[in-house]
C-alpha cells in the first residue's frame, strides 16, 4: 500500500515538473536576426518594414536593434521604436536612436498590454 501511494506521488511530481518545465521553455522567444531594409524618409518622416510576429506576448522580453549599415555612412544614427500593426500605428516601446555599427542593442516595451 505504501508503495503505490510513494509511485503515485512520484508520478504526480513527476507529470506536475515536466509541465512546469515546459510551460517556462515555450513562453522563452528566441534572440533571432531579421533583416529589414529601410528607406529613411527626409525631414525625419517614419518609414515602417512589414508587420512580423513578436514570437511573445511576454512583454518582458526585451526587442532587438542592431543597426548593422546605413548609406548616410558609418556611425550614422536612426531612431526606432516598435508599434502595433494597426492604422494608427499605434507605438508600444520608447524611442531609441541607434548608431550604426555599435551592435545589438536590447530594449523593453514601454506598455504593459501585448501586442
Amino acid at each position: 500500500m505504501k508503495t503505490k501511494n510513494t509511485l503515485k506521488r512520484i508520478g504526480t511530481f513527476v507529470i506536475a515538473f515536466t509541465l512546469i518545465i515546459s510551460s517556462v521553455v515555450i513562453s522563452k522567444a528566441k534572440n533571432d536576426n531579421h533583416e529589414y531594409a529601410f528607406n529613411l524618409k527626409a525631414h525625419y518622416g517614419n518609414s515602417y518594414s512589414a508587420a512580423r510576429y513578436r514570437q511573445t506576448t511576454n512583454t518582458a522580453n526585451k526587442w532587438k536593434v542592431n543597426l548593422v549599415s546605413s548609406s548616410e555612412g558609418k556611425g550614422k544614427k536612426a531612431t526606432f521604436w516598435l508599434a502595433k500593426d494597426n492604422k494608427s500605428k499605434t507605438i508600444v516601446s520608447a524611442t531609441h536612436d541607434v548608431a550604426q555599427g555599435t551592435g545589438a542593442h536590447y530594449y523593453k516595451l514601454k506598455l504593459p498590454t501585448p501586442f
